[in-house]
């Protein structure tokens, strides 16, 4: 069987098991390095990151016989989302945590599972925040946050400095971080701070 390429993610539906197994491996390609960033972004540990990417994935391989096609990215990071804050919540509340270690728990542990409605409309924020920034710090943010894409591989395909492209990342989240305070103030909830940490750099 002929290896499944991006092309195929776009058009294929899951069906019989070799063309599932082959979609799926095609998805994981696609969109690992997207969802391992994010979910180290909230947990802070590489080993734990993996664990829960491998549970996500394998509640994505679980599903497959009833999530959309167009649904599978919105539904991966919702689902890597809150495996993250699951976890968090389940980590603060362990008694062998230091006061220090509780401490930094504190603010990114007081978030709440989102459902993909609820994800998506605090997404459509974050959205619209970087809709507003420069051409050039939108792609960088776009291609590091959305596409998973390494501060290496940006630098190379923009022909920019990694320092550069990591100068971009930084105003890049502050701006998008300002914009929600002054436009959305009164949305500014635990979940949200939770996500735009979730997406930043």
């Amino acid at each position: 069987m002929r290896e499944t390429t991006a092309q195929d993610i776009d058009h294929k539906h899951f069906s019989s098991a070799d063309e599932d197994l082959g979609y799926f491996d095609g998805l994981y390609e696609q969109y690992h390095q997207a969802v391992y960033a994010n979910i180290l972004k909230l947990v802070r540990q590489p080993e734990l990151a993996e664990d829960l990417l491998q549970d996500v994935f394998l509640a994505l391989w679980e599903h497959r016989s009833t999530l959309e096609r167009e649904r599978v990215a919105n539904w991966l990071f919702v689902v890597s989302y809150n495996k993250s804050v699951s976890y968090l919540k389940k980590v603060r509340r362990a008694p062998s945590l230091t006061d220090p270690q509780a401490a930094e728990l504190e603010n990114v542990a007081d978030g709440v599972e989102l459902s993909e409605e609820e994800f998506m409309a605090r997404l459509a924020m974050i959205e619209e925040a970087v809709a507003q920034l420069p051409e050039r710090k939108k792609e960088i943010f776009r291609r590091y946050r959305f596409e998973g894409r390494s501060l290496e591989e940006i630098a190379q395909g923009l022909n920019l400095s990694v320092h550069t492209v990591k100068d971009h990342l930084k105003v890049a989240n502050k701006s998008i971080r300002e914009y929600i305070a002054r436009k959305y103030p009164l949305s500014l909830t635990a979940d949200l701070v939770l996500l735009l940490l979730y997406f930043s750099y």
